[in-house]
């Protein structure tokens, strides 16, 4: 008797994991239940044999009906934003928390319980290693249009809102009593609702043992090229426009109230940088305006050389805010004051052109921060459409 019961729990084990034997036709029913016994085998270890399947034609409205009382629900995301669900009946739920928890199934039916947030987490990786498997398999079968490309999305805790969340089209229902661990004595039921009209890719047309040929690499290389670059140029980029940059003692920099004025060189303007990520230099433009807006021409890309009369020389930074060689002054003694650097008129360049001409700024600060001593801004000169250049930016000099 006992060399009997040896027998039949080998005979379940390699049942379980034992592919579909050549020449046998591959169906729904038979690769989900090989899917199903190859996940339990591969995660956790747990013989699962498919003792009968049945499949049924349901709509939405009946599908509530066909779930085991106190299931776990499990939603499925496909493609083309389809959904499909998925139930696992208490007694199949419970086994495979034991197994993950304390690799055993315990003596005894588990009492019924209603799933958690937990339990489904700690089936999804069954869920989705199932499907997987069933598309492996039904890789280059018709079916696949309708049964492939799902995978585990969100867990629902009632069956209520499914008339809701679940298009209302018709399903078909694929329900799994499966036999559970070595000696099958424990039996539950895996029950899957997917979309009869599939938005999947369709069948992958192989011959058995053909090679990929050059040609088709290169072709999915193009492919993969292409979807890559169109990612890639989709991509939003951050740039910022950099009017000057000036290296200035730690003392300095200590020292900044408000009111602490920075010298700008005149050529700043004519020369403004766009950098991206990282302070890289991707152009150079000039500062003007264009239809009552501050605006940017681009003169050269970042990779090109600059016109020796653009460069700006900063090197007198320190110098006109009144430090010594040695940048050692006193943060207090530094004379950067908000009369340091005037500005005046802007001129009126560009009037004749259109272009608005700027707000006026005359006004002292107040305690709202508006702006106040720089003087009256006048227009910064129109971009012409057709004189294709910004005209140049009257600054008064420094005082």
């Amino acid at each position: 008797m006992t060399e009997e019961i040896e027998k039949n729990i080998l005979r379940r084990k390699v049942g379980a994991v034992r592919p579909v034997r050549e020449g046998a036709p591959i169906t729904p029913m038979r690769t989900l239940g090989q899917a199903l016994a190859h996940a339990g085998q591969e995660l956790m270890g747990l013989p699962i044999r498919a003792a009968e399947a049945r499949e049924k034609r349901m709509s939405l409205a009946d599908l509530p009906e066909a779930l085991p009382e106190k299931a776990l629900l499990a939603v499925l995301e496909g493609p083309g934003e389809s959904l499909g669900l998925i139930a696992l009946s208490p007694t199949l739920l419970a086994t495979l928390i034991e197994m993950q928890t304390t690799g055993r199934i315990s003596s005894g039916e588990p009492a019924p319980r209603k799933p958690t947030r937990t339990d489904a987490t700690m089936s999804a990786d069954f869920i989705d290693e199932t499907l997987g498997k069933v598309e492996e398999i039904m890789a280059a079968h018709a079916d696949i249009t309708w049964m492939g490309g799902y995978r585990y999305a969100s867990f629902l805790d009632d069956p209520r809102p499914l008339g809701l969340l679940l298009e209302d089209v018709g399903y078909r229902v694929f329900d799994c009593r499966l036999e559970l661990g070595a000696a099958a004595n424990r039996q539950g039921n895996f029950i899957i609702a997917l979309p009869a009209i599939g938005r999947g890719a369709g069948p992958r047309v192989t011959a058995e043992g053909e090679q990929t040929t050059p040609r088709d690499a290169a072709q999915i290389q193009a492919e993969w090229q292409d979807q890559m670059e169109r990612t890639l140029l989709t991509t939003q980029v951050a740039l910022g426009a950099t009017l000057h940059r000036v290296s200035l003692p730690l003392s300095a920099v200590l020292g900044f109230k408000a009111g602490t004025v920075l010298p700008v060189p005149m050529a700043a303007l004519e020369n403004l940088t766009l950098e991206g990520a990282g302070g890289r230099v991707v152009a150079h433009g000039r500062l003007g305006q264009h239809r009552g807006f501050c605006a940017v021409r681009l003169t050269r890309l970042g990779n090109e050389e600059a016109a020796p009369d653009l460069q700006a020389d900063d090197s007198g930074a320190a110098a006109a805010m009144g430090l010594g060689p040695s940048g050692a002054a006193p943060a207090d003694d530094i004379p950067l004051t908000s009369d340091a650097m005037g500005l005046v008129g802007l001129g009126d360049a560009g009037a004749e052109d259109g272009a608005l001409p700027m707000a006026d700024f005359g006004q002292p600060m107040d305690e709202t921060g508006e702006l106040g001593g720089l003087g009256e801004l006048g227009g910064l000169g129109g971009l012409g459409e057709e004189e294709g250049e910004l005209p140049p930016l009257d600054i008064g000099s420094v005082a």
